[in-house]
């Protein structure tokens, strides 16, 4: 049922290409970012990045990526934001995470009204959670890894219908990508 990456790549290139350079930020477009790049960022907040994560983050520019209402990052360097959001300092100064240290197995990846988006660094499941609730007691796996995450989103959003009526779609989607029937996140997507 999902779409697959090249697809979701393609679609969305024949909407968002004509729109440029006014709208920027909607496609799949290539990275730039190295293994080095990875590797600083994983030394400097301590964790070890999904390989499956890794890969995505060198195949694609997350620096100003947007999906239907979910934001990835919009400053265009992607690690530094991602960076910046996790890490447990006085720079910080209201963390995703409340009080205390970041658990370390969990990363910030993406933001949205009113989801937070996290990639457990552990076994590569994404969750969510909504702004203003506590992260450990609200939160929503929604797909088993990275991939499944960015298919399911664009599979959502590329075949939902303007008009409403998306719960089958939805429930599809949640279900392939590891999330389950009736995941509150994938139906306010798909809506």
């Amino acid at each position: 049922m999902a779409l697959e990456i090249a697809e979701i790549q393609s679609r969305l290139d024949e909407q968002f290409v004509p729109l440029e350079p006014i709208l920027t930020g909607f496609r799949l477009v290539s990275s730039e970012v190295t293994q080095e790049d990875i590797d600083r960022f994983q030394q400097q907040l301590d964790v070890v990045l999904p390989k499956h994560f890794q890969a995505m983050l060198r195949r694609f520019d997350f620096g100003c990526f947007t999906l239907g209402p979910i934001a990835f990052c919009n400053t265009g360097d992607f690690l530094s934001w991602t960076y910046q959001n996790n890490r447990g300092d006085f720079a910080n100064e209201y963390p995703w995470w409340g009080s205390g240290t970041r658990p370390d197995n969990l990363l910030l990846i993406a933001n949205s009204d009113p989801y937070a988006v996290l990639l457990n660094c552990n076994d590569e499941t994404i969750s969510v959670f909504k702004h203003g609730e506590a992260w450990s007691d609200h939160e929503i796996i929604v797909a088993k890894d990275f991939e499944l995450f960015i298919r399911g989103l664009g599979t959502v959003f590329l075949m939902r219908n303007a008009e409403g009526g998306n719960s089958l779609l939805a429930d599809e989607v949640s279900i392939e990508a590891g999330g389950g029937k009736g995941n509150a996140f994938w139906r306010w997507f798909a809506e």
